[in-house]
C-alpha cells in the first residue's frame, strides 16, 4: 500500500473498496459474511496516546467520516456500552504498537461484531498509522474468522 508507506500482505481475494489519502477499505465479501481490513492515518500530535478513551475516539471520528451504514444517518462506531474494547501494547517488527480489541456496532441500525486494530506512531512522517479488521457474520461464530484476519494484519509493518 504505495500511498500509506506500509506493507502487508492480502489475499488476492481481497478487494479495494476505497482508495482515499488517508482511509483504504479493503473486503473479501461472501453471500453470508463480510470480512474486511481498514487502514487509516491520522496526524500525530503532542496529544498523541495509546490509552483506550484516546485510540475509541479517533477510530469513531475516521468511522464516522467513512463508514456509512445502510440507513440514512447511520455509520459504523466502537460499542462501548455493553462491551469495552480491550487494548495491549506489544512490540511489533520492532515498534510499540497498540493492539485493541473489542466490538463494533452501526449507530442507527441492527448491526455489529468483532474488531481488532494494530495502531503504529510513524514519527518520520509525524502521524498515527492504524490497521484494523472487522467480521460481519450475523448470528454465527466469528472466532476464526476474526483470527484470519488478524493473521493479514499482523504481516503490516511500516515502509522505512
Amino acid at each position: 500500500m504505495d500511498k500509506y508507506n506500509i506493507s502487508i500482505k492480502i489475499p488476492a481475494n481481497y478487494y479495494l473498496d476505497v482508495y482515499d489519502d488517508n482511509f483504504a477499505w479493503i473486503s473479501h465479501e461472501a453471500r453470508q459474511y463480510t470480512m474486511a481490513i481498514f487502514v487509516y492515518t491520522y496526524p500525530l500530535t503532542d496529544s498523541t496516546e495509546f490509552t483506550t478513551s484516546y485510540l475509541i475516539k479517533e477510530r469513531n471520528k475516521v468511522l464516522k467520516e467513512n463508514v456509512p451504514g445502510s440507513r440514512e444517518g447511520s455509520y459504523m462506531t466502537t460499542e462501548v456500552k455493553y462491551d469495552y474494547p480491550y487494548l495491549e501494547t506489544i512490540t511489533h517488527n520492532g515498534l510499540e504498537t497498540a493492539v485493541m480489541r473489542g466490538l463494533w456496532r452501526v449507530q442507527g441500525d441492527f448491526m455489529g461484531g468483532p474488531f481488532v486494530s494494530y495502531t503504529k506512531i510513524d514519527k518520520p512522517r509525524k502521524r498515527v498509522v492504524c490497521v484494523e479488521a472487522y467480521v460481519y457474520y450475523p448470528n454465527e461464530e466469528t472466532r476464526d474468522k476474526i483470527r484470519q484476519l488478524e493473521g493479514i494484519i499482523y504481516t503490516y509493518d511500516l515502509v522505512k
